[in-house]
């Protein structure tokens, strides 16, 4: 019995504290492109394959549903879609994106943004 509650305290232990982002479900990032223009809110649900990213640019702040099309590793690679605006836009164009999750890169286009 006390080698068993051993085990028990090991095994949560181990696993409380031995976690990485990898193995994350759900990963909430702030990212800002080279320029310090663009900022993008990534909230990504790896079990869902869903999640939305904000983005705003200078005036602009779109809110975009984003569907997961591969999780490999350390990267996840998504499309994009317009959901709704906070600045009066009543479509934007969908787009694809890869983020890097042990990097924290995310990628959209040709702009690159380092994410907190």
């Amino acid at each position: 019995m006390k080698k068993l509650v051993i085990f028990i305290y090991v095994f949560a232990y181990v696993g409380l504290f031995n976690c990485s982002e990898v193995n994350a479900e759900i990963i909430l990032r702030t990212c800002v492109s080279t320029s310090g223009r663009s900022t993008y809110y990534i909230n990504l649900d790896t079990l869902t394959r869903s999640g939305e990213i904000r983005y705003k640019y200078m005036n602009q702040d779109i809110i975009y549903s984003a569907h997961l099309t591969k999780i490999d590793g350390n990267t996840i690679d998504g499309i994009a879609v317009f959901k709704k605006s906070n600045s009066g836009e009543t479509r934007g164009n969908p787009f694809d994106f890869k983020y890097l999750i042990l990097d924290r890169v995310f990628f959209e286009l040709n702009v690159e943004a380092k994410c907190e």
